[in-house]
């Protein structure tokens, strides 16, 4: 099964633990097994699908990426490979691919 397979079947809250808030989603952007959430707030929430079929917040290890005001961004799978650090003619395991391209509000591309 893959994130399209899932549909309803798990709802994700958007409840900030820190402010109580409750941000809205505003757009969306996946690339199997990863889906990229920009909410209202211009924070970002990415999850990847895991084995159980169930959608997991990836951990955020880059404080900039929590502290950034976000614009708009997307998720990319590069099938072709052309971002690819180094050249391989080896297989990639599921999401290995996938690339994360996110604009700030002060106009910085962050890629990852």
């Amino acid at each position: 099964m893959n994130l399209l397979d899932l549909g309803l079947a798990q709802i994700l809250p958007m409840y900030d633990e820190d402010t109580g808030a409750e941000p809205q989603i505003v757009s969306a952007s996946f690339a199997d097994p990863f889906l990229l959430l920009f909410r209202d707030d211009a924070s970002i929430f990415v999850a990847q699908c895991d084995d159980n079929n169930e959608l997991e917040e990836i951990e955020r290890e880059d404080d900039a990426l929590l502290a950034t005001k976000w614009l708009t961004g997307c998720l990319y799978t590069d099938t072709t490979r052309v971002f690819a650090p180094f050249q391989s003619d080896k297989g990639q395991a599921s999401g290995e691919n996938v690339m994360m391209f996110l604009l700030s509000s002060t106009g910085a591309l962050h890629v990852s």
